[in-house]
């Protein structure tokens, strides 16, 4: 009897080990932070264009980070284990980099307090430091370390909540806010810093360089720019929604699609969870077994979405405040929020094989055209004043879709293998939401 992919994880005697279950622990405490926290914030700032403020900068930030990490996650590991070079000058540089940026950016901050730019750059520069240090100690085997680190950003965030509880505010402190992120920034940076000097002077000093410490750093950002293109994009395409909404709507509409798109991340745990598990088995196993392995869990995420769809309406929701709000398209924001998230649970499946296939470049230029072409889209219905936050929505989810499918055009074209089962619950779950939202948009 073929035994079912669950039975395929890691055997009894490795969940029992002490190491993997507090590991498991960790991760799940740790992944609950930046779940539970955004929602907490709705319900303890007074004003929804608040909260919608933090998650915009929050966003605005992360797509920012980009720019600051510059792909470097992925050139660690390659020179560190693959090539066993010492990279750790390197890092030491693109590190104090950050740091001064960071300063120079608190400074003007302080100097001009209204200036949106210098604190977007400036979480930009902690999202970049926070991701790239996680890279760098999940490559050293520190994975509890790196996971506690992941939530880093929004663990601040609960402090902020924490003071708001404290000195019973009920509106939002900015300037308060980017201190706790600037306190954060110092011990970030210090660590990772301290942590990449001690490296670097335990190597064996039989370790040479080819070049100094500039050159060094050339060749590694250069070997990591094709990467740098592809996480931009990437981020753009599938978190860029609560700027486009800023920039089309308002705060408040903000703070609605947050509130939801956190409930429907829960997803991402489970997923994350998941990858933990068969991390191995991704780039081992043919992508035909994939396609089949990859169909259950599709199928395990569609059922966990039908779960939040229909009891989160009714346990969880009635105890935050912007459910009142939203109460009116509730359900069908869930609905393309769910979606949205399964498509890219799709893409994040399909980029191990993407990266496996070594068709990245090429899948570069279709994601600048599906990222151009849903601004287009949003200009267009903006003119033409039909655009709405479930408009958005739409056009963001959709744009996902279509992206899922082209990997999968891509990995059908560079291997001959159409991932059959895939396509289908793919295209199943597309059809669905389009019918739903027709339905839902005919009878309102």
């Amino acid at each position: 009897m073929k035994k079912h992919f669950l039975q395929k994880l890691p055997s009894l005697e490795r969940i029992y080990n002490k190491e993997f279950l507090v590991f498991i622990i960790i991760f799940f405490v740790s992944k609950l932070i930046p779940f539970i926290t955004p929602l907490l914030a709705s319900n303890f700032l007074k004003r929804t264009e608040d909260y919608g403020r933090i998650e915009y900068l929050l966003n605005a930030g992360s797509l920012i980070s980009s720019f600051f990490l510059l792909g470097l996650s992925s050139a660690y590991p390659y020179f560190n284990i693959t090539l066993k070079k010492s990279v750790y000058k390197p890092f030491i540089l693109h590190f104090s980099l950050i740091f001064f940026c960071s300063v120079f950016f608190i400074i003007t901050i302080l100097l001009f307090p209204s200036a949106n730019i210098s604190k977007l750059l400036f979480i930009g520069t902690i999202f970049g430091a926070q991701l790239l240090f996680s890279a760098i100690l999940k490559s050293e085997q520190k994975s509890s370390w790196a996971v506690i680190l992941d939530g880093g950003i929004l663990s601040i965030l609960l402090c902020y909540i924490c003071y708001l509880y404290f000195t019973h505010t009920d509106y939002l402190s900015e300037l308060v806010f980017l201190s706790l992120l600037f306190l954060y920034s110092i011990i970030l940076l210090s660590t990772s810093l301290s942590f990449l000097r001690k490296k670097n002077k335990d190597v064996d000093s039989n370790v040479t360089h080819e070049s100094n410490d500039i050159i060094d750093y050339k060749k590694v950002v250069l070997f990591s720019f094709p990467v740098f293109i592809s996480s931009l994009l990437i981020a753009t395409l599938t978190t860029s929604n609560r700027v486009l909404i800023e920039y089309f709507l308002d705060l408040k509409a903000v703070a609605y699609y947050s509130f939801y798109f956190r409930i429907v991340s829960i997803l991402v745990i489970v997923y994350q969870a998941i990858m933990i598990l068969l991390f191995r088995k991704l780039y081992a196993e043919h992508i035909s077994k994939l396609d089949k392995m990859f169909l259950q869990l599709l199928v395990s995420f569609i059922f966990i979405s039908a779960l939040i769809l229909l009891l989160f309406p009714f346990f969880i929701l009635p105890y935050f405040k912007i459910y009142q709000e939203t109460s009116h398209y509730l359900f069908l924001l869930l609905y393309i929020l769910s979606a949205q998230m399964f498509f890219w649970i799709v893409t994040a499946l399909l980029e191990n094989i993407i990266y496996r296939e070594k068709v990245t470049k090429t899948l570069n230029f279709y994601l600048l055209a599906i990222i151009l072409s849903i601004f287009a889209t949003c200009y267009l219905f903006d003119h033409l004043n039909y655009l709405s936050l479930i408009t958005i929505s739409t056009i963001q989810c959709f744009g996902v879709y279509v992206y899922s499918e082209i990997q999968m055009f891509l990995i059908k074209k560079k291997t001959d293998v159409p991932l059959r089962r895939v396509k289908s619950i793919n295209r199943f779950v597309f059809l669905a939401t389009t019918a739903f939202i027709i339905y839902n948009l005919a009878i309102t």
